[in-house]
Formats: C-alpha cells, sequence, structure tokens
C-alpha cells in the first residue's frame, strides 16, 4: 500500500479531480479550526469550478453558517479511488438557493494524496439504482440507496421522512450500538441480470450531510463482517458491474463536455474568458482597480458589466468592496451596487458596514436595510457604536434603540445617551429604561454622574426624567449628594430635585439646599416658597443672612414673609433700613412671586406624578 503523500499542483487536475467529486458526490470532512467540523458535498455554481474561482460547499445546518468567520481557514478530507485527499480553503462567505445552504471558499493551489485503501470503495453513480433493505435488531426495516460499495464494506444514505434540523439524534445514530444489522443488495445489472445478495455488516460511521436539492440526508459507513453465498448472484460481480460502469460514465463525461450539468457549473462564459483574458485575470485576482477600469470601459456591455460587478461582490476584501460600491453609486448602477452592498452585508467587516451610513444618500432605502442588519447580526456594543453614525438620522436610531431596550443592559444604555444628544425622544426613552430597571440607588447616582457628563451638563431631558424617577426612590441624603455633586440650581434636574425636598416637608433638607442656590432661578424660588411653607421665622432669618444677593427673587419673598411677622427688619440683615412704603412694596412683590413659585412648584409636582415620556418631551430644558 502506497503511504507516501503526493501533492497535486496542477490547475488542470485539481479541477478534473474536484469535478469528479461533485458529479459522483463524494462526503467531505470539513474541519472549522477550532470551531468544529461538519460533513459536506461539493456542488457547481456559475462556473466556480472551471474559472478556478472557487469550490462550493453544502452546508447541512444553520448552526454551521454562525460558526464560519471571514477569512477562516477549512481543512477539507475525503476519499475518491482508494485514495484520501486533502486541501485547505480560506472561507469566502454563505449564501442560500431555496432549500440550500451552502458556503464558498477559495480555489485550492494543491491537494494532497495517499493512498489508504487496499480495496477501493467504488462511488455508485447516478445512472444505476443500488438499494439495500435494512433489517435491525429492533424496529421495521427500511429501504436506503448505496452510494459506495468495495469488498470490505459500503455507505448508504437515507432521507429521514419529516427530519428537523434542530435537536435530536441522527436518525442512523441508533443503529451504532447494535453489533450487526442485515442488509439485502439488490441492483438490476448489465444483460437483465439481477443481484440480491444478503449482507451482515457493523456501523462504524453516520453523516449528516445536505444535497444539492436542498434535501437533509444521513449516509452510514458500513464495515462488512459477512456476505451470504449461493443466493441470486455474487458480491463480486456486483463490485465489478459497479466499477465498470463507473468508468464507463467518466468516459462518456470525458467526451461529452457540452452536458447540461458540466455547461452550467464549468464552462459556462468560457469563451468570453479565451477572448478577454485580462478581464478574468482581474476578476480571478480580486483586482477591484483593475476590475473598475474594465467596468468603465465595458459598461454598455451589460454582459460583462455583470460579469465584473459579481467578481467585485465574490472575490474583494470589505475595504476593496466599499471602494467599488462608491463607484457605483456615482455610476447610478443600480443592479450593481445591490449585488455589492449585499456583499458587503455578507462579509460582517462592521467598520465597513459603519462606513455605509456616511456613504449611501439621505433617502436611500439601503439605509434602513443597513440597520436592520447592524441589529439582528451584531452584539449590543456595536449596535451602540452605530448610533454614533446615525446621529443625523432619528428613524434609524429609534431602530437600534429598541434593539437595546430589548435585550441591553443598563450599562448599555447610559453608554448610548452619548450619542443621542439630538434625539430628545431616543434619550428620554433611554433614561426611562435606565430608571426602570436599575437595581439600587447607588447605580442610579452613578447612571446619572455618568449621565450629566454625556448629555450636555445639565440641559437634558433624559437628566431630568432620569431624576425625576430617582427622586421617587431615594432618601433625603441622596437627593442631596445628588444635588450637592451633580447639577444646579439652574437646571431641569435641580428643580426637580428641589421641588421633591419641598413635597417632603423638612426645613433642615430645605436649608441645606439653599447652599446650593447661586443665581435667581425657579429651584431658588421654589426652595424660598418651601421654607415659608414649613419652616418658621427663625429659619427663614438663618437663610436670609446668608443668601446671595444675587438670589434677588428668593430673597424677596423670604424678606416679606419675614416683615409679616418681624416688622421692619434689623440692620444687621439688611445694609439699609427700610421706610413703611418701602416694606409694603417688597410684602406685594413677595405675595406676587409665592405664588409664581407655586405654580411652577405645582407645575413639576404634577410632571413627576404623572411620569410619561411625553411630559417630559414638552418640558423646557433651556435654563
Amino acid at each position: 500500500m502506497l503511504k507516501v503523500k503526493e501533492q497535486v499542483k496542477s490547475s488542470a487536475d485539481i479541477i478534473r479531480i474536484m469535478r469528479l467529486a461533485v458529479r459522483e458526490q463524494v462526503v467531505v470532512d470539513v474541519i472549522m479550526g477550532g470551531a468544529g467540523k461538519f460533513n459536506a458535498y461539493f456542488i457547481c455554481k456559475d462556473g466556480n469550478l472551471a474559472r478556478k474561482r472557487s469550490l462550493i460547499l453544502s452546508i447541512p445546518e444553520g448552526s454551521v453558517v454562525r460558526k464560519l468567520k471571514p477569512d477562516m481557514n477549512l481543512k477539507m478530507f475525503f476519499q475518491m479511488d482508494g485514495d484520501l485527499i486533502d486541501l485547505t480553503s480560506t472561507f469566502i462567505q454563505t449564501g442560500k438557493s431555496g432549500d440550500l445552504l451552502y458556503a464558498e471558499v477559495s480555489f485550492p493551489t494543491a491537494l494532497g494524496m495517499k493512498k489508504v485503501r487496499a480495496h477501493n470503495r467504488v462511488r455508485v453513480p447516478s445512472t444505476i439504482e443500488l438499494e439495500t433493505e435494512i433489517r435491525k435488531k429492533r424496529g421495521a426495516p427500511f429501504r436506503a440507496r448505496i452510494t459506495d460499495i468495495g469488498m470490505g464494506g459500503l455507505s448508504f444514505s437515507y432521507k429521514v421522512p419529516g427530519f428537523k434540523e434542530a435537536g435530536g439524534d441522527a436518525f442512523l445514530n441508533k443503529l451504532k450500538g447494535e453489533d450487526f444489522i442485515k442488509m439485502e443488495i439488490m441492483v438490476q445489472g448489465a444483460g437483465g441480470s439481477s443481484y440480491e445478495i444478503p449482507v451482515n455488516g457493523v456501523v462504524r460511521r453516520v453523516s449528516r450531510v445536505r444535497g444539492g436539492d436542498g434535501a437533509l440526508q444521513e449516509i452510514a459507513g458500513i464495515e462488512i463482517m459477512m456476505i451470504a453465498m449461493g443466493y441470486k448472484g455474487k458480491f463480486s460481480d456486483v463490485v465489478d458491474f459497479i466499477t465498470e460502469e463507473v468508468k464507463r460514465s467518466r468516459e462518456e463525461d470525458a467526451e461529452l463536455d457540452t452536458d447540461e450539468m458540466l455547461r452550467e457549473c464549468d464552462f459556462k462564459r468560457g469563451a468570453m474568458e479565451d477572448e478577454m483574458p485580462d478581464i478574468y485575470e482581474a476578476i480571478r485576482d480580486g483586482n477591484v482597480e483593475e476590475m473598475l477600469v474594465y467596468l468603465m470601459e465595458w459598461h454598455a456591455n451589460e454582459t460583462i458589466r455583470k460579469e465584473i460587478i459579481q467578481g467585485m461582490a465574490q472575490k474583494a476584501h470589505s475595504p476593496d468592496l466599499l471602494f467599488a460600491f462608491k463607484h457605483l453609486l456615482g455610476l447610478k448602477e443600480q443592479a450593481g451596487i445591490e449585488i455589492l452592498f449585499d456583499a458587503i452585508l455578507e462579509r460582517k467587516h462592521f467598520k465597513t458596514i459603519l462606513e455605509l451610513f456616511q456613504i449611501l444618500p439621505p433617502n436611500s432605502p439601503m439605509l434602513m436595510q443597513l440597520t436592520d442588519h447592524v441589529v439582528t447580526a451584531f452584539p449590543s456594543e456595536r449596535v451602540i457604536e452605530a448610533l454614533n453614525w446615525t446621529q443625523n438620522y432619528p428613524e434609524l436610531q429609534s431602530r437600534l434603540i429598541q434593539r437595546l431596550v430589548e435585550r441591553g443592559t443598563v450599562n448599555d444604555f447610559i453608554q448610548s445617551l452619548g450619542y443621542m444628544q439630538d434625539n430628545a425622544q431616543g434619550s428620554v426613552k433611554m433614561a426611562t429604561q435606565i430608571a426602570d430597571r436599575s437595581t439600587s440607588i447607588n447605580e442610579m447616582v452613578n447612571a446619572i454622574a455618568v449621565l450629566k457628563t454625556y448629555m450636555r451638563g445639565e440641559s437634558s431631558r433624559a437628566l431630568a426624567i432620569l431624576i425625576a424617577r430617582f427622586v421617587g426612590k431615594a432618601p433625603d441624603a441622596s437627593l442631596l449628594q445628588v444635588l450637592e455633586r451633580h447639577v444646579s440650581d439652574h437646571s431641569a434636574a435641580g428643580e426637580i430635585i428641589m421641588s421633591e425636598l419641598v413635597h417632603r416637608g423638612n426645613p433642615d433638607d430645605i436649608i441645606r439646599a439653599f447652599k446650593q442656590v447661586t443665581m435667581d432661578s425657579t429651584a431658588s424660588m421654589i426652595l424660598a416658597y418651601g421654607l415659608v411653607k414649613h419652616g418658621n421665622v427663625e429659619q427663614v432669618k438663618g437663610v436670609l443672612t446668608n443668601l446671595s444677593n444675587t438670589c434677588d427673587k428668593a430673597r424677596t419673598i423670604l424678606r416679606a414673609y419675614y416683615y409679616k411677622f418681624q416688622g421692619n427688619p434689623l440692620k444687621r440683615l439688611f445694609t439699609v433700613s427700610v421706610n413703611e412704603k418701602q416694606r409694603k412694596e417688597i410684602m406685594a412683590q413677595g405675595q406676587v412671586l409665592m405664588k409664581r413659585s407655586q405654580v411652577e412648584y405645582d407645575k413639576i409636582r404634577r410632571r413627576i406624578e404623572t411620569d410619561s415620556e411625553d411630559a417630559w418631551l414638552e418640558m423646557d430644558v433651556d435654563k
């Protein structure tokens, strides 16, 4: 037995071997690096073999698609004529045609071949219906088609009726635990002869493969343990008959290159390739710059134009695809734009996908397709990045925000607010989610601190709604902590906290809040209203002593209250004494400001208690 591994490097020989693998449906073992393995058939699509463009593998189930990554190296093994053939390719992309999932991989530079069987297994050509009836120890017998046969064993395939991809063991895997299965091989031979030969064997292997028609098959490899004698025909005659049929089929195949399947797979537009080798060399090499030159030159020729664009889609890397996409946008080549757009999405190169948001025209329907792709194909951190690239598109941001609401965390919501400074509706929705999903007061305080940095300081509806939810849960000490560290009196957030302190009615907390007042504002007036309502003359006197002269309206409210109970104030409280006329004027102004403060306080309280997104969107945050 030959054990030395040989290398096949001739393109013509590689094409010949791979064409046989396609024609005879050889089962391929595909190893995906450290991501597992699967079984496949080689199939043909759009002349990929003859043009040395790529190989196409059928994919048995959707879980394999999720494991395949761009530029992943795939190691493949299959047996043919007693040789173990191995090759290495790079994953390019996946596709779907009807029920058939497939993977496109790079065309190999070489094949390795090594003799592994003393007695060759012969692939049963489609021209022969070689059937077997399998009888198990338990359960009803069933029929299957023999796919290869030799003196030492055979394989058969079985299409499981109603088979579902998800969950459960393969149907034929249940055979592995049986010592023997009994089969009866049945075939109609040459010259009207027929064979019916009982065989006993052991199942050594079960593979799951999807055929070119999209149907899922299970293939069992059998080691023959006993062949019955004296029945209708000899087992060796069956093997010889199949071998001769394969030889005849291959000879016909070599002569008839007009065969429909081969013409579609291997020789489609072959004449064009011979006439314009430079164009096809650029396509094979994936040279986008050269392809664009030829595209401009042959733009009027629809067939060549399609060939070049398809070549870009299949061979170019993501940055080159983006470069070509920009040029096609300029040419308004809509069909080509759609092809390259789909190719970019299939590559899943996130940086390239993000750049499409800037390249596409503002009214392009592809923008929403692009957003939907980001939402379905990428994790939350990528969705947050996409928010940064869609700040001019509130509709797209709404779609991304919905994805975060469904699957994101509080930390995701906080990060996302940094990219929604001009999206009031989106930022309010995110702030609502932060408030609803935060599990502790400390978490909300941390969110407020981060939010203040992200959202243009305190002038933010998002910060206001988060504060409004916060005040309903927080103790007095936490309210004062946030007021002292994160918000000021001339902000909507400050107004909400000070209104809550007034609502709670603790004059000591109101007096402490006055230390954060720096200027005339609605918040300072509300505090003055609250101190008059809940405090006493001595507390008012103490605040007046320390309150800045810049807080004229708040001082007027407090002075009016003080005058009401004390008459003319002491000189140590004010720089000058006031006469009776001035005292009355201040008291009148104080009453007006007191009513205005109460109106503002009541308005904020209603907004807090209503707690609707619409109410916060209507709020004036430009303080």
